[in-house]
């Protein structure tokens, strides 16, 4: 017993000591492997990190943060996103550099990666080649972007690309392929498509795919640069590009205004307008759109991001028919959810506020920025511009005018970005923000009763609010209404000098100290420009004008009363010339607001190279047998220019001859004899002849007219010039002209009952993207009757032609654009030289049949080669 007890005991303990032993190996074994763990991890994590950090600074960084985060939300729309871009055509570039040249490029980047920003020095341009829809373009590329997102990607960096010789690409010649997030994908075109409908000059916008040296680098954005084809492209008339570098202009393509005489006196004049501007003779809104760089502040603040505005970044065009300057914006950034950047203070608003970024800031403190800006004008334009910009309806209509391209291009974009979310919710959140700051139900104005003063009532206001107001009026136990005898304004409550203004309102009949209560007193304002009346219950307790006119006629100040035989009524808004013989002798200048008439038989002379500038709309109406006549006896008269009035003008038997186009200095003010831009014009039953000098008798530019039953003769080039119009025209004969009868670009045109007699150059020229409608027309004893140039189309048809060297012809003119097109039925041709010329590439069909092009550069016998004019 006691030996079956001992091993029983010894095998217990055997077991247990080896169980032991097996948890202490097992114990250490968990020691280790817990170990190798924590190395593991926090190599992993190390190496993790690291490699973040590397693909921030190479800029690689985004799809993987994107990815993370969706997942993180739940939202999986990637996936869908990814399946959309397979079906999305999108156009490539391929771009072909020497080795040599892309080493070089390579350099340059590294150096701006050391520095940290391109300066410029690094943009120096190298040759390449782009292979683009199988045909090959020489092109000049640099470094292009100031900041580092756009070269600190190893491979993709933001290029300047300029077309070399003649050619255009996507009717461009200068353009630059940024990385899609330094123009936050679709934000810069959204704010270009808002400023667009503004009438600001925006630019052209796409993605590409690009290929460098057969190395496929992704999609870039694609933005048009600064130059005429950017301008023309907006519909506005070729004018100088330039930014504002120090207090000094630096002006695009410079050498090529200065070979140019007439662009020359413009660059002369932009110069003296600009330096005098500076030196304090020519104020903001002299030389300055402000309503177009409110538009402009504006759709920055929608888009919650002054960078644009600084002068580093916004370039301007000098509109040649106006005489101002017009903003050229970009560069609003990333504009997403996920930035989550806070709204900011709106750009007319105090820069201490409590939204102020330092961009903000920055731009108030920029005395130059300001001397433009800090203008009564401007706020009033900026906040009726933010009151529509901030409408829902309005952004409303934006997103339904641009979805199926905006859809379009978000299809490419999903080809290397699927995570790409277009920030509506955002733009509608910020739009609602801005509402509720100029539309604030908070009092802004505080008023005191300060006695009464010569039949007035003297009342302190002082403005409590960020936003300029308007005093409308008072009203006196809440029904006689006093109005004030001038406009009264009173600034931001940052801007004024005075917390305090004393304002005084006249009582017509009097009035008895000791019979008034200022208690029964209220004041009825709103903020400066917009419709939201408001009331405040009153408590208790130098260059002349002259000087300026000699320099941009456009915007001097009205002087219709200095005009003898103007019979002017300020309630019923309206201005009669009111004599039978009215001599100007001295430039007119009529506002807006007015409607001015002639009676008929009415006889208005300009002499002594007068001219009228008018701002509202012409009522002549004259008989058969008594027209009202504009002529210039001593034939120094330099015509009318009617322009930026949105309410139509009616000229109606009405004589017009003997002018000339105004001028200013060494230049043309405009090309027209009679002007007539951004204001609608019906001519009926008119008679134009014996111009004198310019391009044009009649100019239209960028609105609708109709022009009826009416005569041109004895023209010195041009009869009627449209430009980025749509009319029509009907029963109008033309009678020699020394150029052309009708010459349009970028015109809608319907043409009716038209006959041309003895035209020097072209009958009706049809250009530059326009699209005209000719029926039951006849041209006669003319060099050119009908062409269509530069991706126009004409649709003909009861067409008759006689004793005319060319009668159709389709062709390309300029490099920016393409062929032609002309279609026509029920043709008529007696004693024509050649029929048809058509260029290689355009298209006419005549009756069904189309005719065989004969001309590989119709535009080298034009123009008075071999046939035509040279163009004026």
């Amino acid at each position: 017993m006691e030996i079956k007890n001992d091993l029983k005991e010894r095998k217990n303990s055997f077991y247990t000591k080896s169980v032991q032993n097996y948890k202490n190996r097992l114990k250490n074994k968990t020691i280790y492997l817990v170990f190798m763990l924590f190395i593991i991890i926090f190599f992993f994590g190390a190496a993790s990190f690291f490699y973040g950090v590397h693909m921030y600074y190479t800029g690689r960084y985004y799809p993987i943060r994107m990815l993370a985060y969706r997942i993180v939300q739940g939202d999986f729309s990637f996936i869908k996103n990814k399946s959309i871009s397979t079906y999305a055509e999108i156009d490539n570039f391929k771009i072909d550099i020497k080795f040599s040249d892309l080493e070089k490029l390579r350099y340059l980047r590294e150096k701006a990666v050391k520095q940290k920003y391109i300066s410029d020095d690094l943009q120096e341009e190298i040759p390449a080649k782009i292979m683009y829809k199988n045909k090959s373009y020489k092109v000049w590329i640099s470094l292009t972007g100031l900041i580092v997102e756009h070269f600190q990607h190893p491979e993709k960096w933001s290029l300047s690309i300029k077309i070399k010789g003649d050619n255009t690409l996507l009717g461009m010649k200068e353009f630059a392929l940024l990385v899609p997030t330094s123009r936050g994908y679709l934000t810069d075109w959204t704010a270009h498509k808002i400023l667009k409908s503004r009438d600001v000059v925006g630019s052209r916008c796409d993605f590409i795919d690009v290929d460098i040296n057969g190395k496929n680098t992704g999609i870039y954005y694609l933005e048009e640069r600064f130059d005429k084809l950017l301008i023309e492209n907006n519909k506005f008339r070729e004018g100088i590009i330039f930014k504002v570098v120090g207090t000094n202009l630096e002006v695009y393509n410079e050498k090529k205004i200065r070979s140019n005489p007439e662009t020359l006196d413009k660059l002369y004049e932009l110069n003296k307008l600009w330096y005098s501007f500076l030196s304090g003779n020519v104020k903001s809104e002299q030389l300055f759109d402000l309503k177009k760089l409110a538009s402009t502040a504006v759709v920055s603040d929608l888009m919650n991001q002054k960078h644009p505005l600084y002068f580093s970044n916004m370039r301007f065009y000098f509109n040649p028919i106006t005489g101002l300057i017009e903003p050229i914006a970009r560069e609003w950034g990333f504009l997403t959810k996920e930035s989550k950047m806070p709204f900011e203070a709106l750009f007319i608003e105090d820069p201490d506020s409590r939204d102020a970024s330092p961009y903000h800031k920055g731009l108030h403190d920029d005395a130059l920025i300001m001397k433009i800006y800090n203008n009564p004008e401007f706020d009033e334009y900026y906040l009726k511009e933010a009151d529509l910009i901030s409408s829902k309806n309005y952004l409303d209509s934006i997103m339904s005018a641009t979805q199926e391209e905006r859809n379009f291009l978000m299809g490419k974009i999903y080809k290397e970005n699927p995570f790409y979310e277009y920030p509506i919710n955002i733009l509608y959140k910020k739009q609602k923000f801005i509402r509720e700051k100029i539309r604030s139900v908070s009092p802004q104005i505080e008023a005191v009763y300060k006695g009464i003063e010569n039949d007035s009532i003297v009342i302190s206001i002082e403005n409590k609010d960020d936003l300029p107001v308007e005093i409308r009026y008072l009203t006196y136990n809440s029904k006689k209404m006093i109005y004030p005898a001038r406009r009264m304004l009173i600034k931001a409550n940052y801007k004024a000098d005075n917390s305090d203004q004393i304002f005084k309102f006249h009582f017509k009949n009097g009035l008895k100290a000791d019979e008034f209560s200022y208690g029964n007193l209220m004041v009825h304002y709103n903020v400066l420009g917009i419709n939201d009346p408001k009331k405040a219950v009153v408590l208790s307790k130098k260059m002349s004008e002259n000087d300026y006119k000699n320099i941009n006629p456009m915007t001097a100040p009205q002087n219709i009363r200095e005009f003898s035989f103007l019979d002017i009524n300020d309630s019923t808004k309206s201005i009669e010339f009111s004599e039978e013989i009215c001599v100007i002798e001295k430039d007119m200048f009529i506002p807006e607001g007015y409607n001015v008439a002639a009676k008929p038989g009415c006889r208005i002379d300009l002499v002594n190279s007068s001219k009228i500038i008018c701002y509202s709309p012409l009522l002549f109406f004259g008989e058969k047998d008594k027209m009202i006549e504009i002529f210039s006896s001593d034939s120094t008269g330099q015509g009318i220019i009617i322009l930026n009035c949105d309410r139509t003008s009616e000229l109606s038997f009405v004589l017009i001859k003997n002018l000339s186009n105004p001028t200013q200095g060494k230049g043309d003010i405009t090309t027209g004899s009679i002007t007539f831009y951004e204001s609608p014009v019906n001519i009926n039953r008119c008679i134009f002849e014996d111009n004198l000098r310019g391009d044009d008798f009649i100019n239209i530019v960028r609105t609708e007219f109709n022009l009826m039953n009416s005569t041109f003769r004895n023209i010195n080039a041009d009869a009627l010039d449209s430009d980025f119009s749509k009319g029509v025209i009907e029963g109008v004969n033309f009678y020699n002209t020394g150029n052309d009868g009708i010459d349009v670009s970028g015109t809608e045109l319907e043409c009716n009952n038209v006959f041309f007699d003895n035209i020097g150059d072209k009958g009706i020229s049809i250009g530059e993207k326009s699209r005209a409608y000719i029926n039951r027309v006849e041209i006669k004893n003319s060099e050119i009757a009908v062409c269509s140039k530069d991706m126009s189309e004409i649709i003909a048809s009861d067409i008759k032609f006689s004793n005319c060297r060319i009668g159709f012809s389709a062709f390309q003119k300029k490099p920016e654009f393409g062929p032609s097109k002309i279609k026509a039925k029920n043709i008529k041709t007696e004693n024509i030289e050649i029929e048809y010329l058509i260029e290689t590439n355009s298209i006419c069909e005549i009756d069904g049949v189309f005719i065989e092009t004969n001309n590989e550069k119709v535009k080298d016998i034009f123009y008075g080669v071999i046939y035509g004019k040279a163009s004026k």
